[in-house]
């Protein structure tokens, strides 16, 4: 005798006797979950976990959506080949980074003062090429907004700050008072929020 089940959506049917067919939902989960690229993406999340690196972290680094990461791995879609690959060098590069810090805070660093120089309206060439040391004026408010951002958005020590920007850590200390003074007036808190969010990716 043949057995009828109502096709609902996610429910197997049975059209005959210990023959299932698959709702096309239940296909997607399967091919998701059979996957050749399955056993890398595992081998990739228990890697960026060990790493403590989260899963908003390593889709910035690759340009891909968080939320498509996290369906991912639940097995709800699959992934693509070419976006597997860019986690994986978004994951090297993030643990480079977290080995040898240095390169990664001097780029970050020259990006916050051309950004910053930009907003407000200074040649970025001018303001990376003076010496820190013997500036005033708007380059030196340029640099020390760059040492706040650097402390509060990337949560560097004010030690490593001073030593990629060739400050004393008493420069970098004074920077974050004035700065934190000056984000009273809104425009310049925007603004800061604004900078640190390009910096971040955002």
């Amino acid at each position: 005798m043949n057995m009828h089940l109502r096709n609902v959506t996610g429910v197997a049917t049975m059209s005959k006797p210990g023959v299932i067919r698959r709702t096309p939902l239940e296909s997607a989960c399967t091919l998701s979950t059979a996957s050749p690229f399955a056993a890398r993406l595992e081998m990739l999340d228990r890697d960026r976990r060990r790493a403590n690196i989260s899963i908003s972290e390593i889709a910035v680094a690759a340009g891909v959506s968080e939320r498509g990461i996290r369906y991912a791995l639940n097995g709800i879609k699959g992934i693509r080949p070419s976006t597997l690959r860019r986690l994986e060098r978004a994951l090297a590069e993030l643990q480079r980074q977290a080995r040898d810090p240095a390169p990664f805070i001097a780029a970050t660093y020259r990006g916050l003062l051309v950004s910053l120089a930009h907003a407000a309206r200074l040649d970025p060439d001018l303001v990376i090429g003076a010496d820190p040391r013997h500036e005033r004026g708007a380059i030196a408010r340029v640099r020390m907004r760059a040492f706040y951002l650097m402390v509060t958005e990337f949560n560097l020590t004010m030690t490593a700050v001073a030593a990629i920007a060739g400050v004393t850590k008493q420069a970098i200390s004074k920077s974050m008072r004035e700065i934190e003074d000056e984000r009273d007036d809104a425009a310049i808190d925007a603004m800061l929020d604004r900078v640190a969010r390009q910096a971040r990716g955002g």
